[in-house]
């Protein structure tokens, strides 16, 4: 069995301490909640086994059908590298895994092969430094420490500064005015880029779509997350791209009312009189009196048939219950879209309406825009959509990204593939308060133009051909190469993206909408195809769309469930200031300006880092030299401050 990371350490310790042992550090200010004295009982070894397990276990009981034996695969993993570290007996963790997945229902050769390789493949990464000796001091000394530092797990790139929007690869009038947006409100590109492209979606969905050749179409719907945290100035850039639409929605709400005004009093009388009719019938006896109540039953109907119109067209909503969605995709053409800067539509995504349960069929179809949905319910409107399509741009909080660790059927299900990530560098604390433009009107303007040109080209609906944009053969060639770049990294055992196949594997997709939407932006009518230029500026941006989720999904796969914030912002601070030794209350003062930082998760931070192995600790002893202190000094693996020296 491999000999553990902790293990190895106690071993170090005990050789130091038959030597004399300096003072190793200076004890922070009295009072400071990350020091004070330890208590003599050290704990937290079969503890932390014994409550892994049981999470673990749980996990593999609680996995929804289908996911059932991706969640033993990761229990066993997990457990298997605390057998490694000799925290539990691998006997133990195979019979409970063994007996928990046979309850789930799951297969018993399917069980036996899946445990097998989890644990396989997680003893070979054996864990077992619990978070109190972590916190308190691996090793003895700095000296130890550094010596025994080994490679950090990968981080794919996450630490690596993220590209900048390619605002030039905008179409003309669309770039200018998202460089101008982010000028004035001192704000990333990135933000107004990703938030004007979904904006783009919310005009063009349903209107048409692109062909990729070979009866391959996409519907021209895009997705996109933009993370920022608070204080960030979301809301203006939202509020400026979105203005178009709520301009668009407010004069067809004083159409309707002006065409159609009149008829409201009428419909309620004809509505009030239906109720009462057929609350008469319910009552009568005689036969001649029942024929003349249903021929004015049928009358009024007809009434009310003459005098019910569709409601106003609308273009936006923020927040919804998937029944409410399919009711407005019914009477909105198919389409509505979503841009928001508090990201509530996941809530009703994942469940918040629904006691915890995502239900995602509706959503998921949305995205898609190829196929019908139909919802036929006892007590509830039919719904026939026959091309749902919902366009979502999204600035959250980093928080929201988080929070889909913790429901992994998101991702399971292709929630999370569908959509575009950014995490741009973060503008606060370098805004200026002194000679900001404000935004050009005549750009405010040329923008509203560009989403009202695009609204005027007809929805298209079940009694006429879906309008498909062609591409030229230099387009289509362009997108084949950039097909054969894609597909071999997508291999299972060789490709470099073949750990977020989920999102990569729809990219090329996703680089077809855009072309369209450019092209539409561009003023291009819908009968001319897509030229070459324009299929490379949507490369361009696709290229950068795959840094930032190989950003987000790296993030996810070192996090197994983890919550990678905090230790993320520890290795930048690390690596910015070149910082090579600091105390947990050292990284508190210096983050605590962040959401995320209160002085537990920035524990819980250092802990993850160690075990990863980008971070050690050392113990340290009071003044006395006696006591111990329960907070010990950590010390940055050397790659983190290389480029600081």
């Amino acid at each position: 069995m491999t000999e553990s990371f902790l293990t190895k350490a106690k071993a170090a310790r005990a050789q130091h301490e038959q030597r004399d042992r300096p003072l190793r550090a200076v004890p922070d200010q009295p009072g400071d909640p990350f020091d004070t004295p330890a208590p003599q009982s050290t704990g937290g070894g079969a503890g932390y086994a014994q409550t892994a397990l049981t999470n673990e276990l749980d996990r593999v009981r609680s996995a929804v059908k289908g996911t059932r034996n991706d969640a033993l695969n990761r229990a066993a993993f997990s457990l298997g590298q605390l057998v490694a570290g000799g925290e539990l007996s691998e006997l133990e963790v195979r019979t409970a895994l063994t007996d928990t997945a046979r309850g789930a229902g799951l297969d018993e050769r399917e069980i036996a092969a899946t445990v097998a390789s989890g644990l396989g493949k997680g003893m070979l990464n054996p864990r077992q430094a619990p978070r109190v000796q972590i916190l308190r001091g691996i090793y003895a000394s700095v000296e130890q420490a550094t010596e025994r530092f080994e490679e950090p797990e990968p981080l794919e790139g996450v630490l690596d500064p993220a590209p900048p929007f390619p605002v030039d690869a905008l179409p003309g009038g669309v770039a200018e005015f998202v460089a101008a947006l982010a000028a004035t409100t001192q704000t990333p590109a990135d933000l107004a880029g990703m938030m004007s492209m979904s904006a783009l979606s919310v005009a063009a969905a349903n209107r048409c779509w692109v062909s990729g050749g070979s009866g391959w179409t996409e519907a021209l719907i895009l997705w996109t997350i933009t993370a920022l945290p608070p204080a960030s100035r979301k809301s203006p850039v939202v509020s400026a791209i979105a203005e178009p639409f709520h301009r668009l929605e407010l004069e067809a709400l004083t159409e309707h009312q002006q065409s159609h005004g009149s008829k409201a009093d009428l419909l309620e009388a004809a509505e009030s009189r239906r109720s009462q009719l057929v609350g008469k019938l319910g009552k009568v006896e005689s036969a001649v009196e029942r024929t003349k109540l249903e021929a004015e039953l049928d009358a009024v109907r007809a009434e009310i048939a003459d005098l019910t119109v569709a409601p106003p067209r609308e273009y936006l909503v923020n927040d919804f219950t998937p029944e409410a969605l399919g009711l407005v995709l019914n009477e909105n053409g198919g389409t509505i879209g979503v841009l928001d800067d508090e990201g509530g539509v996941f809530g009703a995504i994942t469940g918040r309406y629904t006691n915890g349960t995502p239900q995602l069929d509706l959503i998921l179809t949305s995205y898609d825009g190829k196929k019908p949905y139909k919802q036929t319910r006892v007590g509830r409107r039919k719904v026939h959509i026959p091309w749902p399509a919902v366009a979502i741009g999204l600035a959250v909080q980093p928080s929201v990204l988080r929070d889909t660790t913790q429901t992994p059927v998101l991702r399971d299900r292709g929630l999370m593939g569908r959509f575009a990530y950014c995490v741009p560098a973060d503008t606060v604390g370098t805004r200026s308060n002194r000679g900001v433009p404000d935004l050009p009107a005549h750009l405010a303007g040329q923008w509203d133009k560009t989403i009202e040109a695009i609204t005027r080209i007809p929805l298209c609906g079940p009694d006429q051909p879906k309008r498909i944009i062609q591409l030229t053969e230099l387009a289509q060639d362009a997108h084949l190469d950039y097909r054969d770049m894609l597909e071999p990294r997508l291999h299972q055992e060789t490709g470099d993206l073949a750990f977020m196949s989920d999102w990569a594997g729809k990219h090329a997709g996703r680089i077809l909408r855009i072309a369209g939407l450019f092209h539409l932006a561009a003023g291009n009518d819908p009968a001319h195809p897509i030229d070459d230029r324009t299929m490379a500026c949507a490369i361009v941006v696709g290229d950068w769309m795959l840094e930032h989720a190989v950003r987000v999904y790296g993030g996810w796969r070192q996090a197994g469930g983890r919550d990678m914030t905090g230790p993320l912002s520890i290795l930048r601070w690390i690596r910015r200031d070149g910082v090579a030794q600091f105390t947990a209350h050292d990284a508190h003062l210096r983050l605590r300006g962040q959401s995320w930082a209160n002085p537990d998760a920035v524990q819980d931070a250092l802990v993850v880092l160690v075990e990863m192995g980008w971070v050690s600790s050392v113990e340290r002893l009071y003044a006395d030299g006696k006591r111990r202190n329960r907070a010990g000094l950590f010390i940055a693996h050397p790659k983190l401050t290389e480029s600081a020296r």
